[in-house]
C-alpha cells in the first residue's frame, strides 16, 4: 500500500466497532491489539505468520502487517513479489532473526530437485483448518450465534 493510509477505514475493515489502532507517544498508529480484531482478520494474520511472512510476535498486529491484511480483505492490488523481497531484506540485515517464507522456499526446493536432510528442516505450523481457526482466531464477541428467548405461552 502506497501513498496516504486512512487508518479509520483500515480500522473499520479489521477492527471490531468501537475499536482502532494504538497510537505510540508521537499520536501515530503503531498496532491493532488482537482481540479488538475481526475474525476475518485474525484468521488472514494467521494465514500471514505461517506463510507469508513468519514472525514470532504475534500477539498483536502491527502497523505493516495491518496494510497487508488490509491490502488482502479488500482484494486491492499488491506487489507480492515486492513484500517478500522487503521482508528477505530485512531478515539478512538483522541478527538472530529466522529466514522467512519456509514453505516458500521448501517449495522451491523441491521442485527444483535440491535434496537436503529432512532433520535440518524447520518443522512447519500446524494446518489452518477450521479447527485451529475456531480454536485460536474467532472473535467469540462476534460470531457467537444470537441468544435465543424460551418462547412462553401467553395466558389467558
Amino acid at each position: 500500500m502506497n501513498g496516504h493510509k486512512d487508518f479509520d477505514e483500515i480500522a473499520s475493515v479489521l477492527c471490531l466497532h468501537g475499536h482502532t489502532f494504538v497510537l505510540g507517544v508521537n499520536g501515530t498508529p503503531v498496532l491493532l491489539v488482537k482481540k479488538h480484531l475481526k475474525s476475518l482478520a485474525q484468521i488472514w494474520s494467521a494465514f500471514s505468520y505461517t506463510n507469508l511472512c513468519p514472525n514470532t510476535h504475534t500477539f498483536d498486529m502491527k502497523l505493516e502487517r495491518a496494510y497487508l491484511i488490509f491490502g488482502i480483505i479488500t482484494k486491492l492490488d499488491m506487489d507480492v513479489s515486492a513484500l517478500i523481497s522487503q521482508d528477505i531484506a530485512y531478515t539478512v540485515d538483522v541478527i538472530n532473526v529466522n529466514l522467512g517464507f519456509p514453505p516458500i522456499i521448501t517449495a522451491f526446493c523441491r521442485e527444483n530437485g535440491l535434496v537436503f536432510d529432512t532433520h535440518v528442516l524447520l518443522s512447519l505450523a500446524p494446518p489452518l483448518d477450521r479447527k485451529f481457526l475456531n480454536k485460536n482466531y474467532t472473535n467469540r464477541v462476534v460470531d457467537a450465534p444470537a441468544p435465543t428467548h424460551p418462547c412462553h405461552p401467553h395466558r389467558s
